[in-house]
């Protein structure tokens, strides 16, 4: 009962032995029950102690340390009921709370694949990522205003394209964000980006898409970074 129990002591019997033998838990704890309660048994006080006719109500409990076995049998003359399921222990074991793991690496990886899964844009491909340079360096670019979105930024550029005949259009959208690790639900923070991606730029299936995205984790807080370069090329063909 943790010390609180409502019930009067009336008597108590205490031991100890090398009962903690057998092949299971379960052999353990009948031989620990059954030694004991014959070394309480062939003992005249401690008999005449579990006969006494005024107790009504006992408990009993074991610890191991090694190979010893120590017992207590407490015994009780009030027949009140007794609630175990919520009685408060004498002793609690808290565990420390663990931060939550965080993997940059993986949670990059999802956040890429979902994005450019729910965009459905045919994606540029290219060695020399120019989305995948500039979101490097937004990752340890300082920003002073720190209200969950740091940095949010759109252009629009022209490009010839090769040798001056393709005209293209290429809208760019760069994006830093932080948030603390407890709050950052992958789910939540695809749809943001989605959801901002699509506001600050013009998609549509006839161009393709250059993105990236870069995690850093430090201490507690996230910082996400995310650069969507659409290149759009133009309907009519430019000739000299």
């Amino acid at each position: 009962a943790g010390g609180n129990s409502p019930n009067g002591r009336s008597g108590e019997n205490a031991l100890y032995n090398y009962s903690a033998y057998g092949k299971s838990i379960k052999e353990i704890a009948q031989n620990i029950a059954f030694r004991s309660f014959k070394q309480w048994k062939n003992s005249p006080g401690h008999n005449r102690n579990m006969l006494r006719k005024g107790h009504v109500a006992h408990g009993t409990a074991f610890k191991i340390t090694n190979d010893k076995v120590w017992g207590t049998d407490l015994f009780s003359s009030n027949n009140a009921p007794y609630d175990f399921n919520n009685s408060t222990p004498l002793y609690t074991k808290t565990k420390k709370k663990r931060s939550k793991r965080f993997s940059t690496f993986k949670t990059k990886r999802i956040l890429t694949t979902q994005v450019l899964k729910e965009l459905s844009i045919k994606i540029k491909k290219s060695k020399n990522s120019e989305a995948k340079k500039k979101v490097e360096r937004l990752l340890s670019k300082r920003f002073k205003n720190k209200n969950g979105v740091l940095y949010s930024k759109k252009t629009a550029a022209k490009s010839r394209g090769i040798f001056k005949f393709f005209s293209k259009n290429k809208n760019t959208y760069a994006l830093v964000i932080e948030k603390n690790v407890d709050d950052f639900d992958i789910t939540t923070v695809t749809q943001q980006l989605i959801t901002l991606i699509k506001e600050n730029q013009s998609l549509n299936r006839k161009g393709k898409i250059d993105l990236s995205i870069a995690l850093r984790k430090r201490k507690e807080v996230i910082r996400l970074t995310l650069v969507s370069i659409f290149y759009q090329p133009k309907s009519r063909l430019n000739v000299f």
